[in-house]
């Protein structure tokens, strides 16, 4: 007979400590999707009341295209994949792939000179930060799949 709630092809019930790990991913996803929005209703008057320098806040409101695509992407890839764990379906990995490499592109976009001299190394340490969080979300998600957690 057919189970007919979806996870008829689990091989395994998942531990509490898994559905931890899938709510603060997306607690942390959508904090990053947040940032995202708030940046594109940011001002140069809302990043210095944030605690930046005039300066900071103008490379901030100038950044590239892709960089801006990439912040994108990689956050919303990566809450979608927060959403696929939650669902305990597998599509999570290439979300969190895509979160990956779009993270990775998006830091190397602040090793450009006139970005980096202003925004200098906190914001570097943010982005590993992030890409450090989603490497392990990717690794998470793999662990997962091959325990049979995810159908």
């Amino acid at each position: 007979m057919s189970d007919s709630s979806g996870d008829q092809n689990l091989k395994s019930p998942a531990p509490s400590w898994y559905w931890v790990v899938a709510i603060l991913g997306m607690v942390w996803y959508v904090f990053g999707v947040m940032q995202y929005m708030a940046s594109h209703s940011a001002t140069t008057e809302s990043l210095m009341a944030q605690g930046m320098a005039a300066e900071q806040a103008s490379v901030m409101l100038s950044l590239p295209w892709w960089m801006d695509f990439s912040f994108g992407i990689g956050v919303f890839a990566g809450l979608l994949g927060s959403l696929c764990l939650l669902l305990r379906k597998q599509m999570a990995l290439p979300f969190f792939a895509a979160s990956v490499i779009f993270s990775v592109i998006l830091l190397t976009g602040h090793f450009t000179p006139r970005i980096f001299a202003v925004l200098a190394i906190g914001q570097v340490v943010i982005l590993i930060v992030v890409i450090t969080i989603a490497i392990a979300l990717f690794m998470f998600t793999r662990r997962c799949i091959t325990r049979g957690w995810l159908s």
